[in-house]
C-alpha cells in the first residue's frame, strides 16, 4: 500500500479541513509544534495526523478510544476523513462520516481510469476494506502502522502474553471458532444419540411382550380350531336332532293311519257276529299276524343282542381313553413351563447377541488405530494423531498393546459366538418339545371327542335295551291277548261280541300311549333342538370374539415388527451420529490450540527468525555477530514444557550465553527491537498476500537514549532501502541530521487547531 492524500477535518486536534498529499513523499519525519514552538511537540497532533486512517479503515483506533465520538473535536459536531492510496497497482479512496451520536457513513470508491490523482474517475466498490487490504485491525498496527500500544506488546510483553499477541496478529482465531463449532456438533450428536438410545430403549420394552403375544397368538388359534370342531359336531347334532323331529313327525302322521285302521278293524269286528266267515278270515289275519309280529321280533332282539355284546368292547374301549386324558392332564401345565422357560432362553440368548455386537463394535476403533500406526511415523495415544516426537520403539510398544486388546477381543468374540450358538441349540430344543405338547394337546381334544361319541354310543344301546324290556313286554302280552283272541274266535265264536269290545278298549288304551308317546318325543326332540341352537349361536359368539382376539394380536404383532423396523433405523442413525461425533471430535482436536493454530504458529517462527536475521544483517552492516531465536511454548532442562509455555524471545550474540530480550540491555537494542517489528510486519503482510510498501514508524517504540539516537538514524536510513514510504513520528528535530527526506510539520494553535505542512 502507498499513501497518496489524506483529508481530514472534527478528528481529535484537526478542527478545520486539512488535505495532505503524500503522493511524492518518500522518507519523511513528522515533526510536532505548539504555536510554533519546536521545543513543545508533545499534542501537537502529529500521531493523530496517522491515526486518522486506522479509524478511517476500520471505524476504530489503536486503542486511544473505543467510540468514534471520543474521536470528534470537542469543538464540532461530526468528523470527517478521507483516505487515498494504492496497493497491487489499484488506486482506491476511503470516506468516513461520524456525526456526534448518530451513525458512521463509510463509503469505498475504485479508480476506473487508474490514471494521474487529479484525473481519477471514483465509483464505488462492493468490496471491503479488509479484502483490499488483506489486513485485519490488529495486523494493521503490526504491519503499516508501527506504534508504541501496538508493537511493543510482542517485545515488551510476558512469554504467554507474546504467545497470545501472535495468535491474534496470525489470525487464528478462526480455528479456535472452528474448534468451539466441531465442539457444539458434537455435543449436539451426542444429545442425538442419546435421544435414540432412550427412544430404543422403550420400544425395546414394549418388544418384550412380543413373546407373550406369540404365546397369545397359538393359545387363540388353538381356541378358534377348538370352537371350530365344536360347531361343526354342535351343526351336525342340529342336523340329527331334525331329522329325529322329522322322523317322529313321520311317526305322527302314521299314527293317524293306524287309528284309521283301528276304526275300520272296529268295524269288522261288530260284522263277526253277521259272518262266520268273516270272523274265521279275521282268525286267519290275526294268526299270520302274530307270525309276521313274532318274525319281526325275532329279528330284532337279534339285532339288539348284537348291539348288546358289543357292550363290554364299548366299556374298555372309554375307560381306556379316560385313562389316556387322565394321562395328558399335566400337559398344560408341562405346555406353560415349557413356554416360559423358552421365553427366558430367548432372552438370554437375545442378551448374549447384543454384547457380541458390542464387543465386535469394539474391535473397529482399534484397527483403525493399528492401520493409523502403519500410516504414521508414530501416533499419539491420546489423539491418535501423527506424533513427531515420540519414536518408534513407543509405536511398537503401542501396537503391541493394541494387538493384545484386539486378542482379547477376538476371545471375548469367540466366546459369545459359543454361548450364543449354545442358546439357540438349547432353543430348538425347547421348541421341538413344546411343538410335541402342542400335539399332545391337541390329541386330547381328539381323545374328548372320541369319548364322548362312545359314551353316546353306549347310551343309544342302553336305551336300545330299556325300550326293548317294554317292547318285550307288549310283545308278550300282545301275543298273549291275540292267542287268547285266536282260542276264544275258536272256540266262542258267540263270544264275539265280547272279544271285539275288549279289543276295542285294547286298541283305544294302544292308540292313547301311542299319541301321548310320540307328542312328548316330539317335544323332547324340539327342546333338544332349542337347546342345540342355543348353544350354537353362543359357540359362533365365542368364535367371533376369538376372532377379533386375533385380530388384536396380528395387529400388535405388525406393530412390534414395525418396532423392530424402527430400532434398526435409530440404531443405523444412532451409528451415523457417531462417526459424526468422531469426526467433529478430530475436527475439534485438529482445529484447537494444539493442532492446526500450534502448527501455523511452528510453521510461522522459522520464517520470523530467517526475516529478523536478514534485518538485522542489514540494520550491522552484513554481520552476524548478533541473531535472535523465538522459542514457542519452551523447555526446562530436564525436556519438559515450562509451564504456561508461551513464547520467549532470545539475543543471541556471539561468545554471550542467549538471553531474554527484555533482559538483554547491548547497545544493538534498537536494532534488534525494529528487526523483530519489521520480520512481524512482513510475516502478516505474506500471509494477507498484498505487498504493503508504506511503513508509519513511532519513534517511541525505540525507547531511545543518546547512543539509540544514532542508532535509529541509521536503521531508519536502512528501512527506507526497503519501503517506497516511510514516515517516522519524532519529537527528536537532530533526526533531520541524519536522515534525508522529506519533513511534515504540524503545528497546533489555539484557534484553528493542528495545521499540516508538507515540505
Amino acid at each position: 500500500m502507498l499513501l497518496e492524500r489524506l483529508v481530514i477535518e472534527g478528528f481529535l486536534s484537526y478542527k478545520n479541513k486539512q488535505e495532505v498529499d503524500l503522493s511524492k513523499v518518500s522518507t519523511c519525519l513528522v515533526l510536532g509544534r505548539l504555536n510554533d514552538d519546536p521545543d513543545l511537540s508533545n499534542g501537537a497532533g502529529k500521531s493523530s495526523l496517522f491515526e486518522v486512517i486506522p479509524v478511517n479503515f476500520f471505524g476504530k483506533g489503536s486503542g486511544r478510544a473505543d467510540l468514534l465520538d471520543n474521536y470528534i473535536n470537542d469543538s464540532m459536531s461530526k468528523m470527517y476523513s478521507e483516505v487515498i492510496f494504492k496497493i497491487d497497482g489499484q488506486r482506491f479512496k476511503t470516506e468516513r462520516t461520524k456525526a456526534r451520536s448518530a451513525g458512521t457513513v463509510f463509503e469505498i470508491f475504485h479508480d476506473t481510469t487508474n490514471s494521474d490523482l487529479d484525473k481519477a474517475t471514483w465509483k464505488k466498490t462492493d468490496k471491503t476494506i479488509e479484502e483490499i487490504l488483506g489486513l485485519s485491525a490488529k495486523t494493521y498496527s503490526s504491519t503499516i502502522y508501527l506504534n508504541e500500544r501496538e508493537s511493543l506488546q510482542i517485545i515488551s510483553g510476558t512469554s504467554s502474553e507474546r504467545k497470545e499477541i501472535l495468535r491474534e496478529l496470525l489470525n487464528i482465531d478462526i480455528y479456535e471458532k472452528a474448534s468451539k463449532v466441531c465442539n457444539k456438533n458434537f455435543d449436539d450428536y451426542d444429545r442425538r444419540t442419546l435421544v435414540n438410545l432412550d427412544l430404543i430403549k422403550d420400544k425395546q420394552k414394549q418388544l418384550e411382550q412380543e413373546d407373550e403375544e406369540k404365546q397369545r397368538l397359538v393359545t387363540i388359534e388353538a381356541d378358534l380350531k377348538m370352537f371350530k370342531r365344536t360347531l361343526k359336531s354342535q351343526e351336525q347334532s342340529l342336523k340329527e336332532s331334525n331329522e329325529t323331529k322329522k322322523q317322529i313327525e313321520i311317526s305322527i302322521e302314521t299314527q293317524k293311519v293306524i287309528k284309521d285302521q283301528i276304526a275300520r278293524q272296529k268295524k269288522d269286528f261288530i260284522e263277526l257276529d253277521k259272518s262266520k266267515s268273516k270272523t274265521e278270515n279275521s282268525l286267519e289275519d290275526l294268526t299270520e299276524e302274530l307270525e309276521q309280529q313274532k318274525q319281526k321280533y325275532s329279528c330284532y332282539k337279534k339285532q339288539l343282542e348284537a348291539q348288546v355284546k358289543e357292550i363290554p368292547d364299548l366299556q374298555t374301549s372309554i375307560l381306556k381313553i379316560e385313562d389316556k386324558i387322565k394321562k395328558l392332564d399335566d400337559v398344560d401345565k408341562k405346555l406353560k413351563d415349557i413356554s416360559k422357560k423358552l421365553k427366558t432362553k430367548r432372552e438370554e440368548k437375545s442378551k448374549l447377541q447384543v454384547d457380541l455386537n458390542v464387543t465386535v463394535t469394539e474391535a473397529k476403533p482399534i484397527n483403525q488405530f493399528l492401520s493409523r500406526l502403519e500410516d504414521f511415523e508414530a501416533v499419539c495415544p491420546v489423539t491418535e494423531l501423527q506424533c513427531p516426537v515420540l519414536k518408534d520403539d513407543y509405536k511398537e510398544d503401542l501396537k503391541k498393546e493394541k494387538n493384545n486388546e484386539l486378542a482379547k477381543n477376538a476371545e471375548k468374540v469367540t466366546s459369545l459366538k459359543e454361548q450364543v450358538e449354545k442358546k439357540s441349540k438349547e432353543i430348538t430344543e425347547f421348541d421341538e418339545k413344546e411343538e410335541e405338547l402342542q400335539e399332545q394337546s391337541e390329541t386330547r381334544q381328539i381323545e374328548n371327542e372320541n369319548l364322548s361319541k362312545l359314551k353316546l354310543k353306549l347310551q343309544s344301546i342302553e336305551d336300545s335295551q330299556q325300550k326293548f324290556v317294554e317292547k318285550e313286554k307288549d310283545f308278550e302280552e300282545y301275543q298273549k291277548n291275540t292267542e287268547k283272541q285266536i282260542i276264544e274266535l275258536k272256540n266262542e265264536i258267540k263270544k264275539t261280541d265280547k272279544v271285539i269290545k275288549e279289543q276295542k278298549t285294547k286298541i283305544e288304551e294302544l292308540e292313547t300311549k301311542i299319541d301321548i308317546a310320540l307328542i312328548s318325543k316330539l317335544h323332547a326332540a324340539s327342546e333338544v333342538i332349542k337347546d342345540t341352537e342355543s348353544t350354537i349361536s353362543r359357540t359362533r359368539n365365542n368364535l367371533e370374539t376369538k376372532n377379533q382376539e386375533l385380530g388384536q394380536v396380528k395387529s400388535l404383532l405388525e406393530k412390534f415388527e414395525k418396532m423392530k423396523f424402527e430400532i434398526q433405523h435409530l440404531s443405523k442413525n444412532n451409528e451415523e451420529n457417531t462417526n459424526k461425533k468422531r469426526t467433529y471430535q478430530t475436527l475439534s482436536t485438529v482445529f484447537g490450540k494444539d493442532g492446526i493454530q500450534k502448527s501455523i504458529m511452528k510453521e510461522s517462527i522459522p520464517l520470523l527468525e530467517k526475516y529478523t536475521a536478514e534485518f538485522l544483517k542489514i540494520f550491522n552492516d552484513d554481520s552476524e555477530k548478533i541473531n535472535v531465536k523465538f522459542d514457542l511454548d519452551p523447555k526446562r532442562q530436564d525436556g519438559e514444557l515450562k509451564k504456561g509455555g508461551g513464547l520467549e524471545i532470545l539475543v543471541l550474540e556471539e561468545g554471550k550465553e542467549p538471553k531474554d530480550l527484555q533482559m538483554y540491555s547491548g547497545g544493538e537494542t534498537v536494532r534488534i527491537v525494529f528487526s523483530i517489528v519489521l520480520s512481524l510486519a512482513k510475516l502478516l503482510s505474506l500471509r494477507a498476500g498484498k505487498k504493503h510498501e508504506t511503513l508509519i514508524i513511532d519513534e517511541k517504540i525505540a525507547k531511545l537514549d543518546v547512543r539509540g539516537i544514532a542508532q535509529f538514524g541509521e536503521v531508519i536510513n536502512e528501512i527506507s532501502k526497503i519501503y517506497k514510504q516511510v514516515f517516522v513520528i519524532t519529537h527528536i528535530e537532530t533526526l533531520k541530521d541524519m536522515i534525508n527526506g522529506n519533513e511534515i510539520i504540524v503545528n497546533k494553535t489555539e484557534e484553528e487547531g493542528s495545521l499540516v505542512t508538507v515540505s
